[in-house]
């Protein structure tokens, strides 16, 4: 992990668990494409930003994407 993504994931107001295809494959049964980021919420985890969207950005517009939607998750 990029030493600027772990900075920029630790300073998020949401508590965040980074997994690697094989982590996530142990711990879950769905077949997303990879990588995405999910939100989990009670016991149901739902796709919040698909490997489509993420696989177009570079490192500064993720963080960018990523600090413009928080409210959504307040």
């Amino acid at each position: 992990m990029k030493q600027e993504w772990a900075t920029f994931i630790d300073q998020l107001p949401v508590s965040v668990l980074f997994l690697h295809r094989d982590e996530w494959e142990a711990v879950s049964t769905r077949k997303d494409e990879l990588p995405a980021i999910f939100l989990k919420e009670g016991g149901t985890i739902r796709l919040w930003l698909p490997a489509d969207s993420m696989n177009k950005m570079d490192l500064k517009s993720l963080k960018q994407h990523l600090s413009e939607r928080m409210h959504e998750l307040r």
